[in-house]
């Protein structure tokens, strides 16, 4: 007899549950809130002006014809690397992002391993959307940015880390989210995940860049290459740049 697909989500409806409102311990900063629990007015932002009119029928055409592909379509260069980086997550001059966070905490941040990108060595980098750059990685016990774990980070039989040009993560930091929400963070940060994927997902799509999103991988793998400082910055996200 075959067990109830609830046998294998006990820890996931458990969370769930705990993370619903009154099941929990609200946090209460005092930066956010005033003696009446709510937001303050004067905390409110007017929405920007763009000041360029949206081409509705133009992204209608790129929403329908993103697809998720696993063979290589285009040889991938750092300059169209970092650009569709910075279109996807780059902060405008008022600092807002192209994409909702919960509470404007923008805890996602982008790493990307590299294995075979023109113009970059391979080896893990970490985005910085501020300055539009590609930070290299270099973990404390070896000299080199390459670890030989890569090929063991992505458990699916169909793509391989060292086999890919690069694999993007997504990996929130749950220091800001988790003290403004508690245990609701981690369900905003899961959230802020799918919002920023699905940009950079049309992001490389407009450029030809095949990709692939992907919920399989090994977390520790992706905590030792990254050299993630504590167990508060969760990987929660990858994409294989085919």
């Amino acid at each position: 007899m075959e067990n109830p697909t609830a046998y294998y989500l006990q820890a996931a409806l458990t969370f769930h549950q705990q993370s619903t409102y009154g099941n929990y311990p609200e946090p209460r900063p005092a930066d956010l809130w005033g003696d009446t629990a709510t937001v303050n007015k004067e905390q409110s932002l007017a929405a920007p002006a763009s000041g360029r009119p949206v081409d509705a029928e133009h992204l209608d055409r790129i929403w329908r014809a993103r697809r998720s592909r696993r063979t290589r379509s285009t040889r991938l260069i750092r300059k169209t690397l970092v650009e569709a980086l910075t279109s996807a997550m780059a902060p405008s001059s008022a600092g807002l992002r192209p994409y909702p966070s919960a509470g404007g905490c923008y805890s996602a941040s982008a790493y990307c391993y590299v294995s075979d990108v023109q113009g970059l060595e391979p080896g893990a980098y970490r985005f910085d959307p501020s300055e539009g750059s590609l930070l290299p990685i270099l973990l404390a016990d070896r000299e080199s940015q390459v670890s030989p774990d890569a090929p063991e980070l992505l458990r699916t039989t169909v793509l391989r880390a060292d086999t890919v040009q690069a694999v993007l993560f997504l990996v929130a930091d749950m220091h800001g989210i988790g003290a403004r929400y508690g245990e609701r963070g981690y369900r905003y940060a899961l959230i802020e995940a799918g919002h920023l994927a699905q940009n950079l997902a049309l992001a490389f799509d407009t450029r030809g860049v095949s990709h692939c999103p992907v919920g399989g991988f090994f977390d520790d793998v992706a905590r030792s290459l990254f050299a993630l400082p504590d167990a508060l910055h969760l990987p929660l996200y990858a994409m294989a740049l085919a």
